[in-house]
């Protein structure tokens, strides 16, 4: 039961709505320092649960405008709750952050987005700032969340503006509203509700349109491509004695320092990393037989071994020529195990926007076990050379290299193996997700781990190539390790040593990426199955009826014995997975800071 009473609970609410008491207007000269999340402090409001005062800064209440203007709380018993859809919410920030109304950062982030029944993977700018002062906005019961579910069950947030909010908005300056209406509404146009923007999704980008026949194109999904030189990595851990030594490209970084980018936005650093290698992981259904296959194909016992590839299939042999568009995949092998592995070097060449350098070599290997790693050491990134590298500008490198990876992947996959991923993935194989492992020598500024997840500028940056970070551990006095949900940094002059625990772990984090898309493909297919249920039961109110369910009874069934087989190779692959003895010495341990006397 509560302790206050329902009584209450209805008393406090009426009192914001009532507006009981008058609030004080805020001086429209805004120059105090910036808060955590950029912009003017406006002013501090109460205690938190952990003791702090909050600072709402211009920018906090900017997104509080943005979310009030679409979705509010009811005011009584006779309206419907309006909610702003999270990706919805996601564009208007970038909108703002491009007109420069919002003081944030944005960075490329890989998302679902439900479309026409099914979900893919899309990557769009986001701001991890802005993410982070929602948080904070509802920490504060200024803005409520609901989570709800796509008919094909991915998770969904939105988000309204709640009473304790509507009254915090009756404080603030019209000054303030006017700047955020300059994005929400059609230009030059008064702003009447007719004219307010909203977003929609047709399959390829974000449309923003307003009732009034005003539409445009968003370029919240157009990620941004920068110069970079990087060299292929592998760790020594997965090379043999006697294979190839890598290539090397560090001659190159004078060329990317005079290579262009696409930049929208100025970038603001907090974290840089030096001398970074970064390994982009997944797991594909593999066993011995596809290894020996693969090293067939790639010639790995042939006198010239490697070559061009591509995934395109010659459906005419006889004819005298070929031609394929360009993206051609170049392969180097670096050294193998006939059914066991294989280490290679791969080159994608595929145009670039004029001026843009990328010298993309990677270093790929391929386990029996289904683990596909993809590693490039970063020699430069613009003007950077390796030992200063930002995470603001790699977020953008690691987004290229995932997608190349996909592309040189495809050109080797099997047809058995690509109808297994399209299966699972729903015919979007291409934006499937990865694991970022990434290793540096040194990271600037060196603090504790716990300061990069202690929210703020550093979390905010670690969030943009880790995703959702919940872990952060010293190593040792000099090394730190710090996980999120895609991805993993270590960074300390012991890193090579760490190696082979990093690559362990990056295995098995592959492998729970992929499971949780086979579940999710079987809360897929739990749903087609009651569906073909519910035609059987009304097979007679449609002639039509009988050849939908059968051909969706004979679809059904391919899926399930896809999942069975997939399911095979997923467990063959765990139970054939050695843990790696643990380093012994002091500097691989976790660092005590509080050490008891």
């Amino acid at each position: 039961m509560n302790p206050f009473g329902s009584k209450a609970i209805r008393e406090e609410e009426d009192d914001f709505r009532d507006g009981a008491s008058t609030p004080e207007t805020v001086d429209e000269d805004l120059d105090n320092d910036a808060g955590d999340h950029g912009g003017n402090v406006m002013g501090a409001l109460p205690k938190n649960d952990a003791g702090a005062t909050f600072e709402m800064t211009v920018n906090h209440s900017k997104l509080l405008i943005l979310v009030s203007k679409y979705a509010q709380v009811a005011l009584n018993v006779d309206d419907n709750e309006a909610w702003l859809r999270q990706l919805s919410l996601y564009v208007l920030l970038y909108e703002g952050i491009a007109v420069g109304q919002l003081d944030y950062d944005y960075s490329p982030v890989s998302v679902f987005v439900s479309y026409d029944g099914s979900s893919r993977r899309i990557y769009m700018n986001i701001s991890q700032e802005g993410k982070a002062a929602i948080d904070e906005l509802r920490e504060q019961k200024l803005i409520n969340g609901l989570k709800i579910a796509s008919e094909d069950f991915q998770p969904i947030t939105a988000y309204q503006v709640s009473l304790k909010g509507l009254q915090f908005l009756k404080t603030l300056p019209n000054s303030l509203f006017e700047e955020v209406n300059n994005f929400l509404y059609a230009p030059n146009a008064p702003h009447y509700e007719t004219e307010l923007l909203e977003s929609s999704f047709n399959g390829e980008k974000f449309i923003l349109k307003s009732k009034s026949g005003f539409q445009r194109d968003s370029q919240v999904t157009m990620t941004e491509d920068v110069s970079y030189v990087g060299s292929p990595y592998l760790p020594a851990c997965l090379r043999t004695r006697w294979g190839r030594t890598l290539t090397d490209n560090s001659h190159r970084v004078n060329e990317c320092a005079a290579g262009h980018d696409n930049l929208r936005d100025e970038l603001s650093e907090a974290v840089h990393l030096s001398y970074v290698s970064c390994l982009v992981g997944e797991w594909v259904p593999y066993g011995a037989n596809f290894i020996v296959q693969l090293n067939d194909r790639l010639g790995s016992l042939a006198t010239c071994q490697g070559g061009m590839f591509t995934s395109l299939q010659d459906k005419n042999p006889m004819s005298t020529n070929f031609k394929v568009p360009p993206g051609l995949t170049s392969v180097n092998i670096l050294d193998f195990s006939p059914a066991r592995f294989v280490n290679f070097e791969s080159e994608i060449s595929f145009p670039e926007e004029g001026g843009i350098l990328q010298v993309e070599n990677f270093g790929m290997h391929i386990n029996v076990d289904g683990t596909v790693l993809q590693g490039m050491k970063i020699e430069a990134i613009m003007d950077r050379r390796t030992d200063n590298i930002s995470l603001d500008l790699l977020s953008r490198v690691l987004v290229d290299v995932q997608i190349d990876s996909n592309r040189i992947m495809d050109d080797l996959f099997t047809s058995y193996q690509r109808s297994l991923m399209d299966m699972l993935f729903m015919g979007d194989t291409s934006n499937r997700t990865k694991f970022n492992c990434l290793m540096a020598e040194g990271i600037s500024p060196k603090l504790s781990a716990k300061v990069f997840i202690a929210r703020g500028a550093f979390e905010n940056e670690m969030k943009q190539v880790l995703g959702d970070v919940f872990l952060a551990e010293d190593i040792g006095a000099d090394d730190i390790v710090v996980i999120g949900r895609q991805g993993l940094l270590v960074a300390g002059p012991n890193v090579l040593h760490l190696e082979p625990l990093v690559i362990y772990y990056t295995s098995l984090m592959c492998k729970e990426c992929f499971v949780r898309n086979y579940f999710s493909r079987t809360f897929i297919l739990s749903d087609t199955l009651k569906k073909i249920k519910l035609l059987i039961e009304q097979h007679q109110t449609d002639p039509q009826n009988v050849a939908r369910i059968r051909l969706a009874l004979s679809e059904a069934a391919g899926d399930i014995i896809f999942l069975e087989e997939t399911l095979q190779y997923l467990s063959e692959a765990l139970e054939g997975m050695l843990i790696p003895q643990l380093p012994s010495d002091a500097k691989s341990k976790r660092h005590n800071l509080n050490p008891k006397p």
